[in-house]
C-alpha cells in the first residue's frame, strides 16, 4: 500500500472521475496551453499599419480554428465534423494570401501618385481579384 499523499491535481482528477467528468489526458493540456498561448497573442501591437494589423488578426483567427481541430481530433470528433472545420481554417488562409497579393498589386499600381480615376480602376480589379477566393 502505498503512503503517498495524495496532492490537490489528484484530488482535483478523483473528483471528476466520481462525478463522470473526464479527467485531462497529456494531450488535452497541451491544446489547452495552445489555444491559451494564441490568446494571449491575440492584441495586435499598435505600431502596425491598418492593413497589417488585419492580417494578424486574420491569422490569428486561423491560428484559434488549428487549435480547434487539434482539439477535435484529440476528443475523436467525427471525420464530417473534422473537414468541415478544416475547409472553414483552409478558406481563411487562403483569403490572407489573396488580400496579400492584392495589396501589392495595390501598393505597384500606385507608384505614380493618386489619381482618383486610377484608383478607382485599382480597387474595382481589387475586388474582383478577391472575389476569386
Amino acid at each position: 500500500m502505498s503512503t503517498r499523499r495524495p496532492t490537490p491535481d489528484m484530488l482535483d482528477q478523483t473528483v471528476k472521475v466520481a462525478v463522470g467528468e473526464p479527467v485531462p489526458d497529456q494531450t488535452t493540456v497541451a491544446v489547452d496551453a495552445i489555444v491559451a498561448e494564441a490568446a494571449a497573442a491575440a492584441e495586435v501591437p499598435g505600431e502596425l499599419s491598418p492593413e497589417a494589423a488585419d492580417l494578424v488578426r486574420r491569422l490569428r483567427r486561423v491560428q484559434g480554428q488549428v487549435g480547434g481541430l487539434v482539439r477535435m481530433v484529440a476528443a475523436g470528433r467525427t471525420s464530417s465534423e473534422i473537414i468541415t472545420q478544416l475547409s472553414a481554417a483552409e478558406h481563411a488562409l487562403h483569403r490572407v494570401g489573396f488580400l496579400l497579393v492584392a495589396e501589392e498589386m495595390r501598393r505597384c499600381a500606385r507608384g505614380g501618385g493618386d489619381d482618383p480615376e486610377v484608383t478607382a480602376r485599382i480597387e474595382a480589379a481589387e475586388k474582383l481579384f478577391l472575389r476569386l477566393g
